[in-house]
């Protein structure tokens, strides 16, 4: 399944999704248009959050709760900046079963 998204950050805590999927529906997709999930939990979050000015990440870090979404969501705030660092890197992020089990995104 392909979603095709627009996102923005809401108050550095949440990434807002609008999209529509263009295939067939998977079975507990969580997004509906309009659907929001925790910025750190979604590629397009993290690649948000890789390229906010320090001062802006740390209080990010600071306020935001994270909590375990699945067996495998980063919650950890020093994993978290490690893998930003990788997307600054890269050029891109990349989530696995982070937000919800069997969705990966890039």
């Amino acid at each position: 399944m392909l979603a095709r998204i627009l996102a923005n950050a809401r108050g550095l805590r949440r990434t807002s999704l609008r999209g529509r999927p263009s295939g067939p529906e998977l079975p507990g997709w969580p997004a509906g248009i309009g659907a929001r999930f925790p910025a750190y939990a979604t590629s397009i979050g993290r690649a948000m959050l890789a390229y906010l000015e320090p001062g802006l990440l740390e209080r990010y870090l600071d306020t935001v709760e994270m909590k375990k979404l699945t067996d495998v969501t980063v919650t950890d705030p020093a994993r978290l900046k490690q893998i930003l660092a990788e997307v600054r890197r890269n050029g891109y992020a990349c989530t696995q079963d982070e937000l919800d089990y069997g969705l990966s995104s890039v």
